[in-house]
């Protein structure tokens, strides 16, 4: 519900007056935006595990494992996710908030309200709220400096299917 409300207003802000966001998409940047996304995986695991090898170790497991209809499910769930939170919390958004405020105090306004929403996935957790929030802003920054939506929901999707993977880490797949 608030996400519709926020799109709402990022639509009006834009039409307003704050420069609509210029979809671009460069493929041959595609390997850059994998690497920003196992980075980011990185980051997440470094900053919310206590055993970020042993996690890494069971993450890899599990990926090599990786069939089955459960697990196209994890991926397109988690392809799917990003693409409409990324539209909403990026592409509309962030590019009116920054047309309006700026992408000083935009980027940290919109990784707060993302962090907020997803205040259930961090269960209370200072460490993890930190790197929902550090995550939210790196997306941020990559979209800005990009401008190209894939940077962001590239990232967004492989780290919410590895982290989902992770959950089937010791399962037969």
């Amino acid at each position: 519900m608030l996400d519709a409300l926020l799109v709402t207003l990022g639509v009006l802000m834009l039409l307003q007056g704050a420069a609509a966001p210029a979809l671009t998409t460069a493929w041959r940047a595609l390997p850059v935006y994998l690497l920003a996304a196992l980075l980011v995986f990185a980051l997440s695991v470094c900053m919310t595990s206590n055993t970020p090898r042993a996690y890494l170790g069971n993450v890899l497991a599990a990926l090599g494992k990786a069939r089955g209809p459960r697990h196209a499910y994890l991926a397109w769930r988690a392809l799917l996710v990003a693409l409409y939170e990324e539209s909403v919390w990026r592409v509309v958004l962030q590019t009116a908030l920054c047309a309006c405020i700026g992408p000083l105090i935009a980027l940290p306004a919109v990784a707060a309200a993302f962090t907020h929403l997803h205040r259930h996935r961090t269960a209370g957790s200072w460490p993890r709220t930190l790197e929902l929030f550090s995550f939210s802003l790196i997306l941020g920054m990559l979209y800005l400096y990009t401008g190209d939506p894939l940077a962001a929901i590239l990232p967004h999707a492989i780290r919410n299917y590895l982290i989902g993977l992770s959950g089937y880490r010791s399962e037969k797949v």
